[in-house]
């Protein structure tokens, strides 16, 4: 319940004037919860022929980076109500990923709102997300790829973990 993907399903739901491609990425962890959504979707989505979706369960972590090289994602969603600091979100800037999320827990450490991502309020409703959605859909290509480059660079200065780890190592050498 926490991810709030309901709300992302309504939020598509709404949009008809741009041509959308949602893959989501997980399951429901044990909370029985995914029919339901399921069900949703394909009662909100499936008569929108500007919407295509997939529900592509638990992968590997080799299989979601393949996803985003092969799939050239455009865009990372994530509505929690509640984070600590979302690896997936790290995983998505590393691959020049732009995020929109919501401004709860640590996302505000990994988005700059208006650099590498788009960051929401944490009380939204399907409108303001269909709202963000649009609002990242009418950047220019150049404003885009700007985002994309700035996730790549913000993920590479703050959360390689190759640099991290020489940096962290070289820090307790000279302790």
């Amino acid at each position: 319940p926490l991810k709030r993907i309901d709300l992302l399903v309504k939020a598509l739901a709404t949009i008809d004037d741009i041509e959308i491609e949602w893959i989501h990425v997980g399951d429901d962890y044990g909370t029985g919860r995914f029919p339901e959504l399921k069900k949703l979707a394909a009662d909100k989505l499936d008569n929108k022929p500007n919407i295509r979706y997939q529900f592509a369960g638990r992968v590997t972590r080799e299989e979601l980076f393949d996803m985003y090289v092969e799939r050239k994602i455009n865009l990372f969603i994530n509505l929690s109500t509640t984070e600590g600091t979302p690896v997936s979100m790290m995983e998505a800037i590393s691959f020049g990923v732009p995020v929109i999320g919501t401004r709860v827990g640590g996302v505000p450490e990994i988005i700059k709102d208006g650099f590498n991502g788009l960051l929401l309020s944490p009380d939204i409703t399907a409108q303001d997300v269909a709202n963000k959605i649009r609002e990242w859909h009418r950047l220019s290509n150049e404003q885009k790829n700007q985002l994309s480059t700035n996730a790549r660079k913000w993920w590479d200065e703050n959360y390689n973990a190759d640099k991290n780890s020489a940096a962290l190592i070289q820090y307790i050498l000279t302790v």
